[in-house]
């Protein structure tokens, strides 16, 4: 026995089970408590939680851990429940027998009644009765009562480690009672749960097929008496141990004799063959998982492959496409480009030819205003001082000869003022005073025709023009050379300016349209 797991103090009703580990049988002793159900009015009702644990309160010190309820009427409710040993027994009777208690919802007391009870277990004439109504071969194991099924054994106090072998622990825990020819432990084998419950002798189930806490066994034993040992002294029993914390624990199992023949021979062939089967068709199917996943490996591999061409394909599609694409961006780039190019040429050869119309019309403006502000005996002294009046010499005398009338004159009437004060006329004679007045209107008399003046003035404006388009152009086409030469397609330069404009205040855009106005004047 362990060190660390102290002992029992049960009386000597506690029979040693697997003294190693601290486990030992002790009978159950079963209680069952009737309470009488006074009348009560129509539609009155109660809890029987509330009774329950009113009963509860009246064991104290002593504690009812299993205290359930097996029957309920209107007249009385049956709880059962189980103690450790005789003396807690004898305490519970002497506290609860035959006392009254009131309680919610009854007008009267409720009177309690406790019966003594062993913990129901197969009896030798029960297994008896089975077997002589049963056509089986009694000399063969198995077919005869030899054989005994406990459930409800907890792994932990028998084989806390998944490496004890638990079969081993039970085999000789089992033999203290007889002879054991062989011993089966559903839980232990991985495919029992596959079989067919008749031949599988798996009773217990736990949730969802995952492993349960507790084991169920068949203990065959060779002789009758050993059968008849593990029934008596194991019947009407439970497990119970101390932990090292000082706590009393204990786990009610079920006992019987085998009914189905679990460890007969016919049934262990069929086991047998069922497990074979299992085995066989579970390597079966891991030969077909693995071929599947050799094949779901080559399917991927292949697959691998052929995506790799299948990408290898579409790369070269993408980079193909790629090229087009800067094909034909590199085209329409240049094809842009020529069309930028050519619009800002148009759009030069517009500003030249606006600008050629600015200039000339212009520069014929500001001559033409320049030549309206002149004085008319301006122009005419410019016109004699160009081209040579016809006459002009006997004009230059008949002018030398008027001024020199005039200067006598003048001389003449600085002496007569000084004398008397009289005026011009009286001093000049009448040949000279005629002569004097002829002169006057041939000088201011115009010597050629305005119409004559207008066209030599249109033809020296004319050629004035010519000459400033002659100049424009020589400029523009160094202008257009120098352009043509650089290599670089300037935008910024070459661009229109934005949010710029140019106004010029013509008011004669031609001289034709000035003399149109004039003639239509005159």
């Amino acid at each position: 026995m362990d060190k660390d797991i102290p002992g029992l103090d049960c009386g000597e009703e506690a029979i040693p089970f697997y003294e190693e580990r601290g486990v030992h049988i002790i009978p159950i002793y079963a209680l069952t408590f009737i309470v009488d159900l006074p009348m009560r009015p129509p539609g009155q009702t109660f809890s029987n939680w509330d009774i329950r644990e009113k009963i509860k309160t009246f064991t104290h010190p002593h504690e009812l851990k299993d205290l359930k309820i097996v029957e309920s009427s209107d007249e009385h409710i049956k709880f059962t429940t189980h103690v450790v040993n005789i003396d807690i027994m004898d305490e519970i009777i002497t506290l609860l027998d035959n006392i009254t208690f009131r309680a919610p919802g009854f007008e009267s007391a409720l009177k309690v009644a406790v019966r003594v009870g062993g913990y129901p277990f197969p009896k030798p004439e029960d297994w008896k009765k089975h077997f002589r109504g049963q056509r089986l071969r009694q000399d063969e194991p198995g077919e005869r009562p030899d054989t005994v099924h406990i459930a409800g054994l907890p792994y932990e106090w028998f084989a806390p480690n998944i490496s004890d072998d638990v079969t081993s622990i039970m085999l000789d825990i089992m033999s203290q009672y007889g002879k054991v020819r062989q011993i089966d432990i559903p839980q232990e084998d991985p495919y029992r749960c596959e079989m067919e419950p008749s031949i599988s002798g798996m009773k217990l189930h736990w949730f969802d097929g995952s492993f349960s806490p507790f084991f169920e066994m068949y203990v065959q034993y060779e002789d009758y008496e050993g059968f008849y040992n593990a029934m008596t002294k194991m019947g009407g029993h439970q497990l119970v141990r101390r932990a090292a914390s000082g706590i009393l624990s204990e786990y009610q199992y079920t006992i019987d004799f085998d009914r189905n023949s679990h460890l007969s021979n016919r049934i262990i062939i069929q086991r047998e063959l069922a497990r074979q089967c299992i085995i066989y068709r579970k390597k079966h199917e891991a030969e077909e998982r693995e071929k599947k996943i050799v094949e779901e490996i080559k399917r991927k591999t292949m697959g691998e492959i052929e995506k790799g061409v299948i990408e290898a394909k579409v790369r070269v599609c993408l980079e193909q496409q790629e090229r087009q694409r800067e094909f034909d961006e590199e085209h329409l780039r240049k094809k842009l480009k020529d069309k930028k190019r050519a619009s800002t040429i148009a759009r030069i050869n517009e500003s030249e030819n606006l600008l050629k119309f600015l200039l000339v019309d212009e520069a014929i403006r500001v001559e033409w205003e320049r030549e309206q502000k002149k004085r008319p005996a301006d122009k005419i002294r410019e016109y004699v001082k160009a081209n040579k009046l016809p006459g002009e010499n006997a004009l230059r005398e008949k002018l030398l000869k008027k001024r020199e009338l005039e200067m006598r004159s003048e001389v003449v009437g600085k002496t007569f003022r000084q004398t008397n004060g009289h005026s011009k006329t009286k001093l000049l004679g009448p040949e000279e005073l005629a002569l004097s007045e002829a002169l006057d209107r041939e000088l201011t008399q115009t010597q050629f025709n305005i119409h004559r003046q207008r066209q030599r003035m249109y033809k020296e404006m004319k050629e004035k023009r010519d000459k400033l388009l002659r100049d424009t152009e020589h400029r523009l086409h160094k202008f257009r050379s120098k352009f043509k030469e650089d290599s670089v397609f300037d935008r910024q330069k070459l661009a229109a300016p934005e949010n710029k404009s140019i106004t010029i205040n013509i008011k004669t855009k031609s001289i034709e349209e000035y003399i149109e106005r004039n003639k239509s004047s005159t």
